[in-house]
């Protein structure tokens, strides 16, 4: 199997198991809110009832967002290339900001890169940079977001070990939207699901070219300012 067909096969995992995450977080919820249904005569351990969002997010509340651990899909078309598939791992970190309750705006960027394609002592990698806005809303353990992303793409050729020359190095920018899709499984970890196409290149990029990220990976949260409880 060469290389492109890895690269294909990678793809259709990564999509259907953000497709399979986002069923298997959907049954739970449902099994979840009808095992704890109210029943006469019957305790419910309150640690084990689905969390409400907005009944722990106030108004003013700041979040660090850490995501230490991303399976990555890098689609990427270079000047003059052909077109680019890679898998890889990857690492972002940002802040959320509460505007109301159980809605807030998320600031973040990270790192991707491929693990890399060795052919005729000559490796091939791929690396992507990235910045984004979200608009956020929660919804009991659920959280959708929708926004604007910048990325900064690379295609690397790189020489013969240990200290590889850079042989090749083309770059793309460009912005597009960025959708987010997140699961909370316990207070502080969310597992998640993200799409980051292009829609408008920007220079060095000679023209337009369809490009896109597509991530599956783990956030943890921490409050660090909370804000301030409104009165009902």
């Amino acid at each position: 199997m060469n290389r492109r067909a890895l690269d294909y096969a990678a793809m259709k995992w990564t999509t259907n198991f953000a497709v399979g995450l986002i069923a298997v977080c959907v049954l739970n919820s449902c099994s979840v809110t009808k095992l704890f249904n109210h029943q006469p005569g019957v305790d419910r351990p309150v640690s084990s009832l689905p969390v409400d969002s907005a009944q722990i997010s106030n108004k003013g509340d700041w979040r660090l967002t850490i995501s230490p651990f991303q399976i990555v899909e890098l689609n990427q078309h270079p000047d003059y290339e052909d077109w680019m598939m890679g898998s890889g791992f990857g690492i972002s970190g940002g802040a959320d900001y509460f505007y109301s309750p159980g809605k807030f705006l998320h600031f973040g960027g990270g790192l991707a890169g491929e693990v890399g394609e060795i052919l005729n002592s000559v490796t091939q990698r791929l690396y992507s940079r990235y910045f984004y806005a979200l608009n956020n809303v929660e919804l009991r353990r659920w959280t959708f977001g929708y926004g604007l992303h910048y990325t900064i793409n690379n295609w690397m050729l790189l020489g013969d070990l240990p200290n590889p020359p850079v042989l090749v190095n083309k770059e793309t920018r460009a912005m597009g939207i960025a959708l987010n899709l997140q699961y909370r499984i316990s207070h502080r970890f969310f597992l998640y699901t993200s799409y980051r196409p292009n829609l408008l290149a920007l220079p060095p990029t000679t023209g337009y070219r369809y490009e896109d990220n597509v991530v599956i990976g783990l956030d943890w949260k921490l409050r660090i300012r909370p804000g301030k409880k409104e009165s009902k």
